[in-house]
């Protein structure tokens, strides 16, 4: 049985009320919002690495087949119901986004999506869009590395590729600065955290580090970020982002290094914890009704915010945990017809996280 990170889900409800109340104060003491999806994309780099390398462990070798199937039973029908009940809504009230909608489905919409008009409402899935391409990419690369290693550690390479990426990514940055939500623009805050969960499982020694209360400190910097400089030009836009990438996962490694502390089951962290296990149902439902609860009255974003999480919930329980359970009944049973044991199969309440 895999043990849950509590302190991960509570990192997942801090990113999924950032996105929330940046969207419902864009322009508000809320700027800084935008940054929970980053704190996202280095919890998936470090939590889809640790699937690899343990099932590298297991089987000495990735199964891509197996891996992706799992990602697809995670992702796909949680997105296809929240785009099948909002595109009639959105016909009903002439503002439906063909373009956006048919790149949503395809995992396009960092690319060819539109924000104008109805697609605002399905919008935010550009972010989904980009952690597809890492799910897609990431096991061939590992695969790749493993392959190459001859003997030597398996994955000695991943800082190095890390390395390459966030040069990259800081490059193209620069040279295209309106387009902050391509895949190529945001892949270095990923590929941080797989490296990150490289350190913590081949160098533990190094990982330590993550225990200190620098690495705390640190992490707290990407919230305040985007206040430190106001209007960049594109060189220190790209560096904020860089930062930004960096902080979080400095984070996500003081977080798992505490995760047996005492402290992170005091009460509001708890509540922040139960938030973030739904945090991707919570993350769909949240654009349309944060949008729907934008206005001048002073209770409209405690609507939202309340809406966004209740349906969120709501949906999860009605869609994403039984087929999450529907995945782990097929697993054992194709596992026991084939006399194979089942090595990553846990409780259900864990498997929101994989």
């Amino acid at each position: 049985m895999t043990p849950r990170n509590y302190s991960l889900d509570v990192l997942r409800g801090i990113a999924v009320l950032l996105v929330i109340a940046f969207h419902l104060s864009p322009f508000g003491i809320f700027r800084c919002g935008y940054i929970g999806v980053d704190l996202f994309f280095s919890l998936s780099g470090f939590l889809i690495a640790g699937l690899l390398f343990r099932d590298f462990d297991v089987c000495g070798m990735i199964r891509l087949r197996r891996f992706w199937a799992r990602r697809a039973f995670k992702i796909l029908p949680p997105l296809y119901a929240f785009l099948a009940i909002t595109a009639p809504v959105m016909v009903l009230w002439k503002i439906f986004p063909a373009r956006t909608y048919v790149s949503s489905m395809l995992f396009l919409s960092n690319y060819l999506g539109d924000s104008s008009r109805g697609g605002s409402f399905i919008g935010h899935t550009w972010s989904l869009a980009i952690e597809e391409h890492f799910y897609l990419v990431l096991p061939i690369l590992l695969w790749l590395i493993s392959r190459r290693a001859e003997g030597r550690q398996p994955f000695a390479s991943v800082p190095v590729v890390f390395v390459v990426v966030a040069i990259g990514c800081f490059v193209f940055r620069v040279r295209d600065p309106q387009h902050w939500q391509f895949t190529h623009l945001r892949a270095d805050a990923l590929f941080a955290g797989v490296t990150l969960k490289y350190l913590q499982r081949f160098r533990p020694t190094i990982f330590q580090w993550f225990r200190h209360p620098v690495a705390l400190f640190f992490g707290a910097t990407f919230w305040i970020s985007p206040y430190v400089v106001r209007s960049p030009g594109p060189i220190l836009r790209s560096f904020v982002f860089t930062w930004i990438a960096l902080a979080c996962t400095s984070l996500v490694g003081w977080s798992f290094a505490h995760d047996g502390s005492t402290w992170w089951k005091i009460a509001p962290l708890r509540s922040l914890a139960k938030v973030g296990l739904y945090s991707y149902s919570i993350y769909l439902w949240q654009g349309p009704l944060c949008l729907l609860a934008l206005g001048s009255r002073w209770f409209y974003p405690i609507l939202g915010l309340v809406a966004s999480i209740g349906v969120g919930i709501l949906m999860a329980k009605l869609i994403e945990l039984p087929v999450l359970a529907l995945r782990e009944r097929m697993v054992t049973e194709y596992s026991a017809s084939h006399s194979t044991p089942v090595h990553s199969t846990a409780a259900l309440p864990a498997h929101i996280q994989s």
